[in-house]
């Protein structure tokens, strides 16, 4: 089927019968190196065909590592009250900065000294560039011109 839609110009479907021959190769072949990159291009945005998948986890995953930043930050306690804490910092903007990877941690953070924190926001930083890429990716995939 590919080779007859790349005889008639029929660009998007050969992109996306490519992405299905990914998907049967990284089936077929054993676990070695040369897996690993198609197990993360079938996880990350199913070879290319749903880019909203990349977007939710962005989403989801910082989300979670703010809140393990949170709790990890040292002027947090658990006697404040956790929901006007939560709240404060969603209107003032910190986890929506959060989840960008350009951010500056003193903004979302101010006056931070914990290691764990400093960790965390790398993490971050780099789970949420990885699935920037593989949202681009995947947009572009589905979205250029047919």
């Amino acid at each position: 089927m590919r080779t007859w839609c790349e005889k008639n110009n029929f660009s998007h479907y050969v992109r996306y019968y490519q992405s299905l021959e990914q998907e049967l190769y990284s089936d077929t072949l054993k676990f070695n190196f040369e897996k690993i990159p198609l197990l993360i291009s079938k996880y990350a945005n199913r070879f290319g065909r749903n880019w909203w998948l990349p977007l939710l986890c962005i989403i989801g995953v910082s989300l979670y590592l703010y809140f393990m930043a949170a709790f990890a930050y040292p002027r947090f306690t658990f006697y404040s009250d956790f929901g006007k804490v939560i709240i404060d910092k969603f209107l003032d903007g910190h986890i929506w900065t959060f989840m960008l990877p350009t951010h500056r941690l003193s903004t979302v953070f101010p006056n931070n000294t914990s290691g764990w924190v400093i960790f965390i926001d790398f993490l971050q930083r780099i789970v949420s560039g990885f699935l920037i890429y593989q949202f681009i990716r995947a947009f572009r995939f589905n979205f250029q011109n047919k």
